[in-house]
């Protein structure tokens, strides 16, 4: 069961304050998909994972984070435009807008998450051209963590990133880079293991950690057959 709350919230940046709902409590039954997303209840909370202030435009996972951006950056048309993207889902917007805030803080972290929950949002919204720009995006933000070095998440990143090359039809990319067995968990390497088979048979859409397992089982049922 998922319970949310009324809440006030002061926004960092113009000190206007938000009436805006908060989540109590949640949970997850069943297996999460291959990118992460978990399972419902959880699922359907995503509404309410990014705030955005009323007056100044501001966008965070919590409206009284503080930013080192000054309030002239939200009045940009760039921002409020979302670079000109037209997103079909108004959530999809809050979190490209995230991203954007976090590419123009340095974080490559946060807008790494950012694109991937804006492209979980266009899914949602069937929005098939922009979910791809997302997670592109992501694979972008991915990139950059690897180059910086020394990333305590690596073996995560790097399975999310395989997941996003497959949903964005990069099958050639995610076959010449991974292998089997290249994680230093069992399960890993059993998700990448069926990434790959994925990739050779040309499948873009959603599947979950526990399709993975029925792969590895060998119970798998392949769509259409």
């Amino acid at each position: 069961m998922t319970t949310v709350f009324p809440a006030t919230v002061k926004c960092s940046v113009c000190g206007a304050e938000n009436e805006i709902m908060v989540i109590g409590s949640t949970n997850a039954f069943g297996a999460p998909d291959l990118d992460t997303r978990p399972p419902e209840m959880k699922r359907s909370t995503m509404g309410y994972w990014v705030q955005e202030c009323r007056a100044c435009g501001y966008t965070a996972v919590d409206l009284t984070d503080e930013t080192i951006l000054d309030r002239s950056f939200f009045e940009e048309e760039a921002y409020k435009t979302c670079n000109g993207i037209s997103f079909a889902s108004d959530l999809a917007k809050r979190f490209y807008r995230q991203y954007y805030i976090n590419m123009a803080e340095a974080d490559n972290k946060g807008a790494f998450f950012a694109a991937l929950h804006a492209a979980w949002a266009c899914d949602d919204a069937g929005d098939e051209k922009n979910a791809v720009l997302m997670r592109e995006k992501a694979i972008e933000r991915a990139n950059r963590v690897f180059a910086l070095g020394s990333c305590e998440w690596e073996d995560t990143l790097r399975l999310i990133r395989a997941d996003l090359l497959r949903r964005t039809g990069r099958f050639d990319d995610l076959l010449s880079e991974y292998r089997p067995g290249m994680f230093g968990e069992e399960l890993l390497n059993r998700i990448i293991v069926f990434e790959l088979e994925l990739a050779r048979r040309g499948y873009t859409q959603r599947f979950t950690v526990e399709d993975s397992e029925q792969y590895a089982a060998g119970t798998f049922v392949w769509p259409g057959e």
